[in-house]
């Protein structure tokens, strides 16, 4: 086994288990550490940083969280490979509260089904097709009962995109979707749907396009889907700053 490059000690600090994790993640780099190899017994650790062992166990737990490192209960700590999921885990709550950034990811989340709609019809299958066809028929149903249908909405998108076989892009496109549906949850004068209907129809206006394969009228049908949600997200903008401004007022 080739000689790996020790750890630096460090000085004491309030918030040292933040250094412990730094240095950490420079002795994997320094190292080169591939995934599935185990890092140093936490005695080690402790030793060459010249700190406590709990403090390298906080530090090890931070880096677990983020992804970096997998603790295995009785066996160590091995590097993980890279994901982004504890990212987008938690990228909702990033966004929670502030409509403007909402807004901004809503119409990323706009540009790169707009951008990625010509390979997927290219690509489209009759068994996907069949499944977009329940999807939107199920849609029409609770249109005509008046209700909302958030898990159809979020169904439709993870079909249309699913083939292309981009398992980040697929996660990023549904992690945008949990954004916009905990925003809602948390955010005054915000519904999921208030024209069902209107809805139901947009959706089926995108469908039309995907079976008659016309990637022209696609991007378009896409593009009024989002511009529609835009403008609802604006004037929920508009209503809050009001709310804001109403609120400033008593206060004076």
């Amino acid at each position: 086994m080739k000689e790996r490059t020790p750890l630096k000690p460090i000085k004491r600090d309030p918030l040292l288990y933040e250094i412990v994790r730094q240095r950490i993640v420079d002795y994997i780099l320094a190292n080169k550490l591939q995934p599935g190899e185990k890092l140093p017994p936490e005695s080690e650790l402790a030793r060459q940083l010249q700190v406590s062992r709990a403090s390298v166990r906080e530090g090890i737990k931070a880096l677990e969280v983020v992804g970096i490192v997998r603790i295995e209960r009785g066996s160590g700590v091995y590097i993980e490979a890279f994901s982004f999921d504890p990212l987008l885990e938690t990228l909702p709550y990033g966004f929670l509260f502030d409509l403007d950034q909402l807004s901004d990811l809503w119409k990323i989340r706009q540009i790169l089904e707009i951008a990625l709609i010509e390979e997927a019809i290219h690509l489209m299958t009759a068994d996907r097709l069949a499944k977009l066809n329940d999807v939107v028929n199920t849609m029409h149903k609770e249109a005509v009962k008046g209700r909302a249908f958030p898990e159809q909405d979020r169904k439709f998108h993870q079909i249309l995109f699913e083939h292309l076989n981009n398992r980040v892009l697929l996660k990023l496109l549904d992690t945008f979707w949990l954004t916009f549906r905990k925003a809602m949850q948390h955010t005054p004068n915000m519904a999921w749907d208030v024209d069902p209907m209107n809805t139901y129809k947009k959706h089926k206006n995108i469908l039309d396009a995907i079976e008659a394969k016309n990637i022209e009228e696609a991007r378009k049908a896409l593009t009024y889907h989002y511009d529609d949600l835009t403008r609802k997200l604006g004037t929920i903008q508009a209503a809050n700053a009001e709310n804001v401004d109403d609120s400033d007022e008593e206060l004076v």
